[in-house]
């Protein structure tokens, strides 16, 4: 008798430590079936804000009544009054009130999901009935059966928040010159080669001659029957290899840029080749 009730008291005391270490909250979640709903409530009265699929993360903040209660994903319906909330720019307002009532749908007869303080940046949709649609952000909370979530991970992403827009429009000009600048500039690097970099190259070494006005530009390497550079460089030792197989080092000049066809090779090497 005395070693059956020191069992059960046993297994009484270790049973709220696994409990407590499988509802570790909050933690990452993950969806187990396809097409759950989530929901406004823990019932399956509430509205129906969204459906989530096997492999979706979820945030679970709570647990309650067979139900985890998660933070909104970003697909969810989410609204919130037009009257409390400021436009800015590119979409983006503000919360104009304190504790600013979330809804499940664009009426205050839809269930309350979250609530905001006034300052916090919103990313607007459509308009209805008074109401925006807005991007779910940290505030907004809905459930989801337990029996379709499982654990993941500890480790939860940061807050989904919403950055202010550039009001000034001037400073939003500058940035976006800035980056246009910064694109041109990173194409141009990937066009062109090292300017210090020494290129090896092989091919036939042909004098132009009078097809080519200037003086400078009178040799060019044609590989496979094709020009491939103009070459510059000592022209007695050109004059004596025309039209034979070379094999040149040297570094670029010039790529083309509405001036030459080709590139120009400034060769610091050359020697024949059978």
């Amino acid at each position: 008798m005395n070693r059956r009730i020191f069992t059960l008291v046993g297994v009484l005391f270790l049973f709220p430590a696994v409990a407590g270490a499988e509802e570790n909250i909050p933690f990452l979640g993950e969806i187990t079936a396809d097409r759950v709903n989530l929901r406004a409530g823990p019932n399956l009265n509430f509205e129906r804000l969204a459906q989530l699929n096997k492999g979706e993360e979820v945030v679970v903040v709570e647990k309650e009544y067979g139900w985890s209660k998660i933070k909104l994903p970003v697909k969810a319906s989410c609204y919130i009054k037009a009257d409390f909330v400021k436009g800015l720019a590119d979409d983006v307002g503000t919360v104009s009130g304190n504790r600013v009532r979330l809804r499940a749908g664009a009426g205050e007869n839809f269930s309350t999901i979250g609530k905001l303080d006034k300052g916090t940046y919103v990313r607007l949709f459509e308009q209805t009935n008074g109401w925006y649609r807005i991007e779910p952000i940290e505030g907004g909370y809905g459930y989801v059966s337990g029996e379709f979530v499982k654990f993941k991970s500890e480790v939860i992403p940061p807050p989904h928040m919403i950055a202010e827009p550039v009001r000034n429009i001037y400073r939003k000009k500058m940035l976006e010159e800035q980056a246009t600048l910064s694109q041109a500039a990173e194409a141009q690097v990937a066009m062109e080669p090292p300017p210090e970099e020494f290129l090896t190259v092989i091919g036939q070494l042909v004098d132009q001659g009078r097809m080519i006005r200037t003086k400078e530009l009178r040799y060019k390497l044609v590989s496979d029957g094709k020009p491939v550079y103009y070459l510059i460089g000592d022209s007695p030792t050109f004059n004596s290899i025309i039209n034979q197989n070379v094999e040149i080092k040297g570094k670029i000049k010039e790529y083309p840029v509405d001036v030459y066809n080709y590139p120009v090779l400034v060769v610091s090497e050359i020697k024949v080749i059978p």
